[in-house]
């Protein structure tokens, strides 16, 4: 019950947000894109909401999008094939678009109640302090394909965990096939793969688990390399070249953005202060998580880690600065809350592994033993073990 009034909060304010938050340039491209003219020409005069309806209310192929995506733009056709297809029944508004952002976000929410439950890490916690952070907030309502690929990033992690505690390797492919997705919906997504794949080859127990994971997400490899590779020419002078302080400064800000949006702009004059309080919250959150220790820590540490570190490398190996809030923020790191106290420890049993399982026989008193002398017909009472234990205990 506590669950589903939460997940109603999140469908109330999720749906809030973005009905009433304004329009971007990049989803109007979404927008365009499956209506079946990605850049149309817009009249150069006044012009009246009828004449540019049919820009909003098309139904291109999945080939068509594909071709439009290789020839003028940057990213795969995961989510825009979904979008289309949810454009197709639910309408051309705006408002309906993001819902379909919306509707991944109610399910990422899903899938981490199911991790956090998994690493033994309270729920609501990790659920309320993804919810009311900014970074998902946002990402989790525009017309983009952030929320899609956080999704699929989120699934693999959980399918990671589910196959490194059973040791299996179905669910090791299926995490890989689950971060494929999320890289088809994202090329950047390939990082929170690269950290689950770390994760595995430092356990000498779970590397084996490694390959199938690997299998799986080259199933997506290919089908994100003919994209990615006809895309090459859109890149071109897409952001500023790559200058080592400046993208550290970009990484600063974003991340604290993904958390705390812009609360230190609000607050004018005292936006120092502002800051440096918040900034003191983050590193007493920090010291408490590294404290506390939850289960994986390891992983999710790494996950955490691999956006930002993703896009420093990227950076630098292509000389530009591909650094914005949404490629930041990665929901793994609300999974930074306090590990639920371990249930106290059983009390050893006297009578071993083995014999605890015996139930107990009715045996007669020490008092009431039969003897040479005892009257025949005389009535002996059983009385029970001290310690009587069922099968069951």
């Amino acid at each position: 019950m506590r669950l589903t009034g939460f997940l109603l909060l999140a469908v109330l304010l999720l749906s809030t947000i973005a009905h009433f938050r304004a329009p971007e340039y990049d989803e109007a491209y979404s927008i365009f894109l499956t209506a079946g003219d990605p850049r149309p020409a817009w009249p150069s005069g006044v012009f009246t909401p009828t004449q540019v309806q049919d820009f909003y209310t098309g139904a291109p192929s999945f080939a068509a999008i594909s071709r439009a995506l290789k020839t003028d733009d940057v990213h795969p056709p995961l989510y825009f094939w979904a979008l289309n297809l949810w454009r197709g029944i639910f309408g051309p508004s705006w408002f309906a678009a993001r819902l379909l952002s919306v509707g991944f976000s109610l399910a990422a929410l899903g899938v981490l109640t199911w991790l956090a439950a998994m690493l033994e890490i309270p729920v609501f916690p990790a659920l309320a302090l993804t919810l009311l952070s900014y970074g998902f907030a946002y990402t989790g309502i525009v017309a983009r394909d952030f929320a899609l690929a956080q999704l699929l990033n989120l699934l693999g992690v959980a399918l990671t965990v589910r196959a490194a505690q059973g040791k299996s390797r179905p669910r090791a492919l299926a995490s890989g096939l689950a971060f494929g997705a999320a890289s088809f919906a994202n090329y950047l997504a390939v990082f929170t793969c690269g950290a689950a794949l770390l994760w595995l080859a430092l356990g000498q127990k779970r590397r084996r688990l490694a390959l199938p994971l690997t299998l799986g997400l080259a199933v997506f490899a290919a089908l994100d390399l003919p994209y990615f590779l006809a895309q090459k020419s859109s890149r071109m002078g897409q952001f500023a070249a790559f200058a080592p302080l400046h993208a550290l400064a970009l990484l600063a800000k974003d991340c604290g953005a993904a958390l705390f949006g812009g609360l230190p702009l609000y607050a004018g004059d005292l936006a120092p202060e502002v800051a440096a309080l918040l900034l003191g919250l983050f590193l007493a959150s920090l010291f408490f998580v590294l404290r506390q220790r939850p289960q994986h820590a390891t992983l999710l540490a790494l996950a955490a880690a691999a956006p930002p570190c993703g896009l420093l490398a990227l950076g630098f190996l292509f000389n530009n600065t591909p650094i914005e809030l949404p490629r930041i923020f990665a929901t793994l790191s609300r999974l930074a809350a306090r590990r639920r106290p371990a249930p106290p420890a059983a009390t050893p049993d006297p009578r071993g592994p083995v014999l605890r399982h015996i139930r107990p026989r009715l045996r007669p008193r020490d008092d009431a033993a039969p003897s040479l002398g005892r009257e025949p017909g005389e009535r002996v009472e059983p009385a029970r073990c001290a310690d009587p234990a069922p099968l069951w205990q």
